[in-house]
């Protein structure tokens, strides 16, 4: 991805800077606003930030309901369009397919709220909350950009590069991670990965609508070339993976057992692996249980970048103080508050960042899988061909990354390591250039959770060896083409 040099002066955690519309009379009733946040880790970040409006606010109270991920969906889509809902709500991005079918039942982000032509939100995460009459139905809050995690120990033990510049060399592309995969495998007897089944759909998570196409909601798993490609290359060599699925009760003890040396991890809620965070236990979140256990991050993703997951804001039409509730959704999701969230939780920003300087031909130079990857996007329609098509393309990634830029002769063109600059430790700012790779977030259509059970299956039967790679792809993509 080209990349260019860009300043980011911020504020510090939580030195907020207010604003919105005055306060009223002190006789007045303060308009009572409800605000839903999923109980991740961040509730505690969001009380604050809105405790502080609430205090320079005199004409509004908030009362803030944390809700688990699975409870706050219920509640949405059984009180939509009805009074009951909270006057903004959390929204993972998952859902936003279903609630696209109700979009007029939500309060329209203004147009003058999404930032001047150079824009607030990457354009990508805008694009997932917007319906097909063009409205932007939900405030962008977070993503989660995924890297490789490793275990450096182990690999040096297995006489491959351990320090994560070496690392990020090996794991730029998909033939390079695998070819590393190989040698650390025929070292060890041991798989170097997790699972297949991670990996193919990281893979995946790098292209716009491998499955499903948005606009028209056709099937398209079993023909695309692209999802073949990664098929092909997870089922190539079975052994370069352990066979451990991530959330199962087996990961966290394989990797701290070393069962697989790499994992890809993703950057949602960090919480004490930033400077300054709040504390999370180990275990709770991928990134800090791999962290503190001793894992190392590289500051690569093979084929680009990807986001495993994002959350929005959203404003119900039904509730009754929509106006308000749009004044506190934008401020919640404006940068200084997305930096606020970040350094006091580590809940990663979906808004526009900068990067390292790379240029066009060191992107070829290091990227031999180019001409492959810009086939299949091709294929996907990602070239702008395609009414679906989701990637940025070159100018469009340019023109969203020179929003970034400070002008001429601005100080704050310079930011203050660690004061200015909230991505300066070595951490934030992986996960920061991590971020700014990403040029597309997969779509999830109502057909995608049983491709992916399916995949799964077929994936495990090649693994199991009860089916050759050839006889688990027809039997994946005779099922698939039964769905349609």
């Amino acid at each position: 991805m080209h990349r260019r040099t860009r300043a980011l002066a911020l504020t510090a955690a939580l030195a907020l800077t207010i604003t919105g519309c005055g306060t009223s009379s002190a006789k007045a009733s303060p308009t009572v606003l409800t605000v839903q946040v999923t109980d991740d880790g961040t509730g505690e970040a969001y009380r604050a930030l809105l405790g502080e409006y609430d205090r320079e606010h005199a004409d509004v109270k908030i009362v803030v309901r944390d809700l688990a991920s699975a409870d706050a969906r219920q509640d949405l889509f059984d009180n939509l369009g009805r009074t009951g809902l909270t006057d903004i709500v959390t929204v993972e991005y998952s859902w936003l397919p279903d609630l696209m079918r109700y979009s007029d039942l939500f309060a329209a982000i203004p147009k003058d709220a999404l930032g001047d032509d150079e824009g607030r939100w990457p354009d990508w995460a805008l694009r997932s909350a917007t319906d097909a009459a063009g409205r932007v139905i939900a405030y962008p809050a977070g993503i989660a950009p995924r890297a490789l995690c490793y275990r450096p120990d182990l690999l040096a033990a297995a006489g491959l590069p351990s320090d994560p510049a070496s690392v990020g060399d090996l794991a730029a592309t998909w033939p390079g991670l695998v070819q590393a995969a190989q040698e650390y495998t025929t070292a060890t007897g041991r798989g170097f990965l997790d699972s297949a089944a991670s990996a193919f759909f990281v893979m995946m998570d790098e292209h716009a609508a491998p499955f499903e196409i948005r606009a028209t909601g056709e099937i398209v798993a079993a023909t695309n070339p692209a999802v073949r490609t990664a098929f092909d290359r997870v089922t190539a060599d079975p052994a370069i993976f352990a066979g451990v699925e991530p959330g199962t009760e087996e990961w966290q003890p394989g990797a701290e057992d070393g069962a697989f040396a790499a994992s890809f991890c993703a950057a949602g809620t960090v919480g004490d692996v930033i400077p300054g965070g709040s504390e999370i236990e180990a275990g709770t979140g991928t990134l800090a249980a791999l962290l503190a256990a001793g894992w190392q991050i590289a500051d690569a993703f093979p084929g680009g970048g990807a986001t495993s997951a994002a959350s929005y804001l959203a404003v119900p039409a039904a509730g009754s103080h929509v106006d308000r509730a749009r004044e506190v959704a934008d401020w919640l999701t404006a940068p200084e508050q997305q930096i606020a969230l970040f350094t006091a939780a580590g809940a990663f920003p979906s808004m526009v960042l900068a990067a390292e300087e790379e240029t066009d031909a060191d992107a070829a130079a290091s990227d031999p899988d180019a001409g492959e990857n810009a086939a299949a996007a091709d294929a996907l329609g990602d070239d702008g061909a395609n009414p679906d098509a989701d990637a940025d393309t070159d100018a469009d990634a340019d023109a969203k990354l020179d929003a970034a830029d400070a002008p001429d002769g601005d100080p704050s063109a310079t930011p203050t390591p660690g004061v200015d600059d909230p991505f300066a430790a070595p951490l934030a700012a992986t996960l920061r250039d991590r971020a700014v790779a990403i040029t597309t977030m997969r779509f999830r259509g109502p057909a995608s959770a049983e491709i992916e059970d399916l995949m799964r299956t077929a994936l495990t039967s090649v693994r199991s060896g009860t089916s050759t790679p050839a006889e688990a792809w027809d039997r994946w993509s005779a099922a698939v083409d039964a769905l349609t």
